[in-house]
């Protein structure tokens, strides 16, 4: 399938099936066909399982008629799966990083809502995530696999957008390269957009690396959204990036900060 066709939805039912292995089922049967013969698919689904079982635990509640559209599109980077709610819970449904939690927090959360764990297996399984909290009450998750990778437990890119003190918020993990920058730079214009705000904060504390694409997204929403007197601060930029932010002469163009207050007092002004 190509993205010309358009998105290939698998489920859009209301309330959505219960049990994740018959959406398993579903995308194996329509999908297979679709993909490389040398694609991971079996990964990829097992990254499509987890997050709707994710999300159907701890996106709804209780009181909720859970709506849930899962969607399925070939494109030149991959199998990108996206999956879309209503939920009124979503904000819980957050990317944790699984190394800074204790071994008893670890077995806590994963013995009483199997969510970190979920999350952490995401990450591992897929090369780019983004989780979208819209202020208007839609959840969406959305990941890639790629085709051409060979080791498929190493993750790429984790990017969780949410608003927050009425401004965009970014959060990015992992690597912002030649495979991630265009993910990266669609989810977070159509996000900043949809929201309508200008303003947003970049929280790079586990921004590992950035390369010259990567720069290419920022540099591309500063232009975007500066005429409209839009503003960009980064906290917790690590030194390689900043400096290669430095290198190619833009560091000037953001705010550059190592606490979310000094950010805030900076996009407030």
């Amino acid at each position: 399938m190509t993205t010309d066709s358009g998105p290939l939805i698998l489920v859009e039912d209301h309330p959505p099936p219960a049990r994740p292995g018959d959406l398993h089922r579903s995308a194996l049967r329509r999908i297979r066909p679709l993909v490389p013969a040398s694609f991971p698919l079996d990964d990829a689904l097992i990254g499509l399982e987890e997050a709707y079982s994710n999300i159907l635990e701890h996106a709804f509640s209780k009181q909720d008629v859970p709506q849930l559209k899962v969607e399925a599109f070939w494109d030149s980077r991959g199998l990108n799966f996206v999956l879309t709610d209503h939920g009124t819970l979503g904000g819980a449904l957050s990317f944790l990083p699984w190394e800074t939690l204790s071994v008893q927090d670890r077995r806590k959360r994963t013995a009483i809502t199997g969510g970190s764990l979920g999350l952490f297996l995401l990450r591992r399984v897929m090369n780019c995530l983004c989780y979208e909290v819209s202020s208007s009450g839609t959840h969406q998750l959305s990941m890639i696999k790629f085709p051409h990778q060979e080791n498929s437990m190493e993750e790429e890119l984790l990017v969780e957008l949410k608003v927050k003190d009425n401004l965009a918020w970014a959060t990015l993990r992992g690597y912002v390269n030649l495979d991630t920058s265009d993910y990266l730079s669609e989810r977070i214009k159509e996000f900043v957009e949809r929201e309508g705000k200008n303003h947003f904060l970049i929280d790079a504390t586990n921004l590992e690396y950035v390369s010259s694409a990567g720069v290419g997204v920022f540099i591309d929403l500063y232009d975007r959204y500066e005429s409209a007197g839009g503003r960009i601060a980064f906290v917790g930029l690590q030194p390689t990036v900043r400096r290669v932010l430095e290198l190619v002469g833009f560091m000037s163009f953001f705010g550059d900060f190592a606490d979310e207050a000094s950010a805030l007092d900076y996009l407030e002004k």
